[in-house]
């Protein structure tokens, strides 16, 4: 079964409030790394999951199609720009171009996203001058994934970006190892209750009140 995840949009929704600069940063980061594994097409914040570990993907319109078939992530293919509002659909697209940079058209969607979990409303000057780099019309002008994270990480205050988005999954789906341990317990005392059930019916068997054992 796929391993289970959250939208940034879902962190959104149960915070009620965007990402901090940090925050904000690691997922320039994070996705960077992911951006060379993208094909080509658009996504949004639905569709750039969270995981336990703090990696994410960039997951496109079928993913549920996907995930509940059990089926390998890696192939999932990014949304058409028809389906998703205009605001994350770059200008060279919107132009009517055919021929487009996936990797700058990445770059746009990415800073698009940025923008919706916060990066419009942040008063911090780094944050600001990446997410324009980021969505600017002229295509020339965006930085490659690799250029855009290393500027990302010039500007983290922390070591440890995935370990700041793992906290973000933890918000939306709860401890996995709290969830573990309840399994865990539940195991073990269904267990017990049989190896008990067994041992009563051995007793009965054995004083001639049964004739069968399971």
């Amino acid at each position: 079964m796929a391993e289970i995840g959250v939208s940034v949009s879902e962190i959104i929704e149960v915070r009620g409030s965007g990402f901090n600069v940090d925050e904000l940063l690691a997922l320039i980061l994070i996705g960077c790394e992911q951006l060379s594994k993208t094909p080509t097409g658009v996504f949004t914040a639905d569709h750039i999951i969270i995981y336990s570990d703090g990696s994410l993907r960039v997951n496109g319109f079928i993913f549920m199609i996907f995930f509940l078939m059990g089926l390998p992530l890696e192939d999932i293919k990014t949304a058409a720009p028809s389906e998703v509002d205009e605001q994350f659909v770059p200008p060279e697209i919107l132009e009517g171009n055919t021929t487009v940079d996936a990797a700058a058209v990445h770059v746009f969607c990415l800073g698009q996203v940025v923008k919706f979990a916060g990066g419009d409303e942040v008063e911090n000057a780094d944050v600001f001058s990446l997410v324009n780099i980021m969505t600017v019309e002229h295509i020339a002008t965006r930085p490659s994934p690799t250029r855009l994270a290393q500027m990302a990480k010039n500007r983290l205050n922390i070591q440890n970006p995935k370990a700041l988005l793992a906290e973000m999954f933890v918000l939306v789906m709860g401890d996995e190892d709290e969830d573990i341990d309840d399994v865990s317990f539940l195991v073990v005392y269904f267990q017990f209750s049989k190896t008990i059930l067994n041992t009563f019916i051995f007793f009965r068997v054995a004083i001639g009140d049964l004739n069968w054992c399971p």
